[in-house]
């Protein structure tokens, strides 16, 4: 009797973790779907609300220049409009300089195409240019990693050798101050 009671508890308990699941799982789809929909509703919403949030940025950058004129005894009204005012005309000024110097780009773009094209050859000609150069020494430094050789000789495409850098055995000359060097070698 004691172990069929053991079986009917774990069967409840099977049964509690199978409809658990199934919750978690519709919990998860709605979780889903819910996000999905709010997705949704912005993007299609976003003529209305992008308004709205640059009103809400303007309004947090001016209201500490309206707060300043309110402070010397200007009246709201007049502080608000008068910073509007003097915000929009900066920010006319600000793009009439842009599209000044785009035009000024466009104008002389002819001027500057050769000088563009120059450079981008300079990087990518045929012998000796910088991306060759490059290449060639990561090529020849993959190459004696590859064969895991710490002094081997490398050789690249240019047939120039590169050898393991050797300090200089400097004996008494090390002994002689870096000052006085100088002028025994002349």
């Amino acid at each position: 009797m004691q172990s069929l009671s053991g079986w009917a508890i774990l069967l409840k308990d099977v049964f509690v973790w199978h409809a658990l699941m199934q919750t978690l799982q519709q919990s998860r789809a709605l979780t889903l779907l819910c996000g999905v929909a709010v997705i949704a509703a912005l993007h299609f919403s976003r003529g209305i609300l992008l308004p709205f949030a640059l009103a809400i940025l303007l309004s947090f950058l001016l209201s500490p220049l309206v707060a300043r004129l309110e402070r010397w005894k200007c009246p709201r009204i007049v502080a608000v409009l008068l910073v509007v005012a003097v915000s929009f005309a900066s920010l006319g000024i600000l793009g009439s300089v842009v599209v000044r110097q785009l035009y000024d780009l466009a104008y002389h773009l002819p001027d500057y195409k050769v000088n563009l094209i120059n450079k981008a050859q300079a990087f990518r000609s045929e012998g000796d240019g910088v991306f060759t150069k490059l290449t060639d020494a990561f090529t020849d430094v993959f190459e004696n990693v590859s064969r895991k050789k710490a002094g081997s000789v490398l050789k690249s495409r240019s047939r120039t050798r590169f050898h393991r850098a050797r300090r200089p055995r400097l004996g008494a000359w090390a002994r002689i101050p870096v000052s006085l060097r100088g002028c025994l070698i002349k």
